[in-house]
């Protein structure tokens, strides 16, 4: 068994020794702290110099950026300003053929309206001329006719069986005479201007150029004595026609007073001017 002081060298040399294993394991951590800080230096170096690169990358790489923004920039404004150039030249193209258009449309409207109305006056002028020159026909005719003295032979006589007709709703005729010479019981005779009968009426005409109230009075007295005349047709219905070439109103509103039918040339034919009012 060991002493005390064998225990207590023992313990010292166990101590020198820890303490020789200590010292060689701080120096040999010191060295390590060395080598780690130099590493850190380096990796911060490192870490600085990729800074400055990323710096530097950057930068050109923003500078580039920029480069290339301005100069797309600078394209697009030069496209755009060649772009609305190119549409304010065709706008003003366009416009001007618009306007050019509108141009001739109105001028083309103008020559058209103005031949139209041109076309038109003469159409007039060709209408009042053709009316003047037919009333200026019927007014020598109506001379011609007045001078010969065939008024009643040219004029009425060919219109009365139309005018039985179609006017007066007549048949054919049973008798139809012009200037009709006819005794009375007395044996006197008359002349009567026109005579149309059928089976139901009988239309007896007195026909004068010149429709005085004096002719018509003289018609009126005559047929007060007509069937002194015609006594076969006393039941016949009485047709009384005056007729002219022209009536004017107050010869017609005499007329219609007496229940005698108005009828007056009217171009190359005859009407009656007062039959509504006689039939009313």
């Amino acid at each position: 068994m060991l002493s005390t002081e064998e225990k207590v060298i023992n313990l010292e040399a166990l101590f020198a020794d820890f303490m020789e294993a200590s010292k060689k394991q701080f120096q040999n951590f010191d060295k390590y702290i060395l080598r780690t800080d130099i590493r850190i230096s380096q990796m911060e170096k490192r870490m600085n110099k990729f800074d400055e690169d990323m710096k530097e990358l950057k930068k050109k790489s923003d500078e580039k950026w920029e480069k290339l923004k301005k100069e797309s920039d600078e394209r697009w404004e030069k496209l755009k300003k060649e772009s609305d150039r190119k549409w304010e030249e065709s706008k003003k193209e366009s416009d001007r053929k618009w306007e050019e258009s509108d141009r001739k449309w109105e001028e083309s409207k103008k020559e058209s309206d103005r031949k139209w109305e041109e076309s038109d006056k003469r159409w007039e002028e060709l209408k009042r001329q053709s009316e003047l020159n037919r009333k200026e026909s019927d007014k020598k005719y109506q001379e011609l006719v007045r001078k010969l003295g065939i008024f009643l032979e040219d004029i009425v006589a060919p219109n009365m069986p139309t005018i039985a007709k179609e006017v007066f709703q007549m048949g054919e005729a049973n008798f139809f005479a012009i200037r009709a010479k006819v005794k009375n019981s007395q044996g006197e005779t008359r002349e009567f201007d026109a005579v149309y009968i059928d089976d139901t009426a009988f239309l007896l005409n007195e026909s004068k150029t010149n429709p005085k109230i004096e002719y018509i009075n003289d018609f009126i007295e005559a047929l007060e004595n007509v069937y002194d005349y015609f006594p076969q047709y006393k039941s016949l219905k009485l047709i009384p026609v005056f007729s002219s070439f022209h009536i004017p109103d107050n010869v017609k509103k005499y007329l219609t007073k007496n229940k005698i039918y108005a009828m007056q040339m009217k171009d190359r034919t005859m009407e009656v001017i007062n039959f509504d009012e006689l039939k009313s």
